[in-house]
């Protein structure tokens, strides 16, 4: 039977989780250079214009990459002081991402209720706890401890209580707008675009519950501080990641056909081509068409 409490098993999940956050960082790091070119550049050329739909996927992406240098640096440069400070840090940056990606993935269901007002609010109220229990957190917990006798710091996992309902509320919320995703593709006319935004929808919530999941699970086990939360920086990359290419999806798509959900055919007097409408990606210096998400200069 494994003593979990024990200082050399506790010692050896240090490394486990060390290696994984830099195993993470060259990862993500890979990730984030090669896609450079789907939004920060064109930003940057004009050839995209800036639209708030891109600032949780910006600043996702910027958050966890932070997250991640800190995390490796702590890891090589332990002080008393500084690490107490990036390890609380750390631990805010890597709850933010769990609300960033869960942001990202509403996103597609603003498009698509973009016309139906009420949805809209109910989305953004359903949003509100998820984040204030984030906060909460932020505020509240503890995110190391100096450890005089061994000369480390050691960070400090989170209540289980608070973990669980980070992560049960994060499923519930991701499961709202998943339904509300599939509801209103429902009253949209057919194209393989509605099963592709089907699927995805489906998959991330799958892969974000499982992780979600496994995360409450070994919270509540309480091991020990290191395996609390040993796959927490995991999950919140994998999401994010997840959460970004959904975003990015919405750049390359074609129009739906049919209303927009919650506006009666009869009384319908937007353009049949109203997720262009919402989505238009038109700059000065041309459109980024739909069809081939390539430029397009004008004579």
């Amino acid at each position: 039977m494994v003593d979990w409490q024990d200082p050399d098993v506790v010692a050896f999940d240090i490394d486990i989780l060390v290696q994984v956050s830099t195993i993470l960082l060259g990862f993500y790091g890979w990730y984030f250079l090669t896609s450079l070119t789907d939004v920060e550049i064109p930003l940057l050329l004009s050839r995209l214009r800036f639209k708030f739909a891109y600032f949780p996927y910006l600043l996702g992406r910027y958050v966890l990459l932070i997250d991640l240098i800190m995390i490796f640096v702590s890891s090589v440069d332990r002080r008393t002081g500084d690490c107490i400070v990036v390890y609380r840090i750390c631990a805010i940056l890597g709850n933010a991402g769990i609300g960033i990606a869960s942001l990202n993935l509403m996103l597609r269901t603003f498009v698509i209720w973009w016309y139906n007002k009420p949805v809209l609010v109910l989305l953004v109220l359903v949003c509100l706890p998820q984040w204030a229990i984030i906060i909460y957190i932020a505020v509240r917990s503890p995110a190391a401890m100096w450890d005089p006798v061994k000369k480390t710091c050691s960070p400090m996992a989170l209540t289980a209580e608070l973990i669980e309902a980070l992560y049960s509320y994060t499923i519930g919320f991701d499961l709202v707008i998943l339904g509300f995703t599939v509801w209103g593709l429902r009253t949209i006319g057919n194209s393989p675009l509605r099963t592709v935004l089907t699927m995805q929808g489906t998959w991330y919530f799958v892969l974000t519950s499982i992780m979600s999941i496994t995360n409450m699970v070994f919270a509540r086990l309480r091991l020990n501080y290191v395996m609390d939360t040993m796959f927490a920086l995991p999950a919140v990359t994998m999401s994010v990641i997840v959460s970004s290419r959904a975003v990015i999806v919405l750049q390359s798509m074609k129009d739906f056909e049919g209303s927009p959900p919650g506006v009666s055919t009869a009384n319908n007097t937007t353009s049949d081509h109203w997720w262009r409408m919402v989505w238009n990606q038109q700059t000065e210096c041309g459109e980024l068409t739909t069809d081939d998400h390539i430029m397009y200069v004008p004579d």
